[in-house]
């Protein structure tokens, strides 16, 4: 008995050593696809297989490991009307409540706020301190923005030795995490308007805004920064698409021609643009900015759209919509940075494992 154990022990142990070296493997010939793209190549070297559009994939797979669970939760949630089957004072009922329905209990005028907690009940006269306030908003909107824009191309197109950076979900994690960190300080010390949208509504801005800003990172490997600020002139089209989509909106004729003929004057600079040729950008990386920056025009155009609905329905301030976009920001670009981080631990003790050598034979006992 003692000896039909020990062959079947040793049996296990070598098929375990069978799986310990075929699973690995199998994962290291997967990766070598992904290893074909060395950083510092780009689209026209593997055409069949751009760079960007397999780090978009890797990104919407791991947001999809956020998005489809809390999709079916909200569902269930919703068709089981589970929120009328547990303690209305419990904390599970205020979660469900805040996330999924809102506080719809609020009284109208705690809601009838403008978007920075003020009453818009009356009109306000137009006072020297807003014109004041509404200079200090331009100008520091317009130095913010050119500091963005010189600093994240320098971030994407500089060389640090022989490395250059190219993780943009990195850099989209870091932008929302401080703003997320920012906004909640700034809602907790200053009196908000009481909030009744429901959590999981931000969402869907907050998708399209770390996906618009991906785009938008991302491109500048194939574009110029001047090159990408001009084709946003060409965003017009988008919203107003996007607009009737969202809000059904209605705009005159002569407003789809305009925004028709910005896009392709805009479409036609980018594609033929002589300064475009001096930098050494080759037709396939032009077109594959082009797609990117279509892609973060579309994004960028549902964001605003969608928020401006949210602020119509249910009246929140800007901080509120801010803190609750970057929350989501800031927990999917946060899940795929771990997923990635896994991914490339593993990797590594995989290569660990098979340089090792072989699994020493195991002896068959006597017994």
């Amino acid at each position: 008995g003692v000896s039909l154990l020990m062959e079947e022990a040793v049996v296990s142990t070598q098929s375990t050593g069978m799986i310990r070296w075929l699973l690995p493997t199998l994962l290291l010939l997967v990766e070598s696809v992904q290893a074909d793209l060395a950083p510092h190549e780009t689209f026209e070297s593997h055409s069949f297989f751009p760079e960007w559009l397999l780090s978009l994939i890797q990104n919407l797979c791991t947001y999809g490991l956020v998005i489809v669970p809390g999709a079916l939760a909200i569902r269930w949630i919703k068709q089981t009307n589970y929120i009328e089957k547990i303690n209305p004072g419990g904390p599970l009922y205020k979660i469900i409540l805040s996330c999924v329905y809102g506080k719809q209990d609020i009284a109208s005028d705690d809601v009838e706020k403008g978007i920075d907690g003020v009453s818009t009940s009356a009109a306000e006269p137009k006072t020297t301190g807003q014109v004041k306030k509404l200079i200090l908003c331009v100008v520091g909107l317009q130095c913010s923005y050119l500091m963005w824009g010189y600093l994240q191309e320098k971030i994407m197109i500089t060389k640090y030795g022989d490395l250059q950076f190219k993780d943009s979900q990195f850099l989209v994690f870091m932008n929302r995490i401080l703003a997320l960190a920012m906004v909640s300080g700034y809602v907790t010390v200053f009196t908000q308007p009481a909030h009744k949208t429901p959590l999981y509504k931000y969402s869907f801005s907050s998708f399209s805004n770390i996906m618009s800003s991906w785009c938008q990172y991302e491109a500048l490997k194939y574009v110029s920064f001047p090159t990408q600020v001009i084709c946003k002139a060409s965003k017009t089209m988008a919203v107003i698409i996007m607009g009737k989509v969202v809000s059904a909106k209605k705009f005159p004729a002569y407003e789809y021609v305009c925004a028709a003929l910005i896009f392709v004057g805009v479409s036609v600079f980018l594609l033929w643009n002589p300064q475009e040729a001096e930098k050494n950008y080759t037709a396939e990386t032009t077109f594959s900015g082009l797609i990117i920056l279509l892609g973060y025009i579309i994004f960028d155009s549902f964001t605003s759209n969608w928020q401006g609905e949210l602020y119509t329905t249910y009246k929140m301030s800007s901080y509120q919509c801010m803190l609750g976009t970057n929350i989501f920001s800031s927990l999917f670009t946060g899940v795929s940075l771990l997923m990635e981080g896994l991914k490339q631990w593993y990797q590594r003790r995989v290569r660990a494992l098979l340089q090792s050598g072989p699994l020493p034979k195991q002896p068959r006992s006597g017994l």
